[in-house]
């Protein structure tokens, strides 16, 4: 039984050296391993880089398709774009977002005067009424009044 063992190891060796086949230990078996995991790294740089590189190519000729798809369009879609813009300029209206679509008038311009049915001389006396009740004079005449009780 030895000796037949030993008869194995011995045309084990004998195949192996004939083969070329280099003996190996723990050590040895390690860093081939090593030197093969070693490779992954860059190799899965390399096919993603290339895959990268793929979807790049695509984008040129892409965008020369949605050019002339547009191309063919353009007039539907710039009648498209006037309605959108109108409707944002009536919801800016309806929210007060957007320019007063009524300008205020000045107190005292036609326009105002018109508006609020004055005439200009109606509107001088008014000033003149106003200025006499901003008075010193007239708030004092006022509190005077109020103190006799009339």
């Amino acid at each position: 039984m030895i000796e037949g063992l030993i008869v194995r190891v011995i045309a084990h060796r004998a195949i192996r050296n004939v083969l070329g086949v280099p003996r190996m230990g723990a050590i040895d078996r390690i860093k081939e391993k090593a030197l093969k995991a070693k490779s992954i790294a860059p190799n899965a740089i390399k096919a993603l880089e290339a895959d990268l590189d793929a979807l790049m190519a695509e984008e040129g000729p892409l965008n020369a398709a949605r050019v002339a798809a547009v191309g063919l369009h353009k007039e539907a879609i710039a009648g498209v774009r006037t309605e959108i813009n109108g409707v944002k300029i009536a919801i800016d209206i309806l929210t007060n977002g957007g320019e007063d679509p009524l300008p205020v008038s000045e107190p005292g311009s036609p326009a105002w005067l018109a508006q609020n049915k004055i005439t200009p001389e109606e509107h001088s006396l008014a000033i003149a009424v106003g200025k006499i009740a901003e008075s010193k004079e007239y708030y004092e005449y006022i509190e005077k009044l109020k103190a006799e009780g009339k």
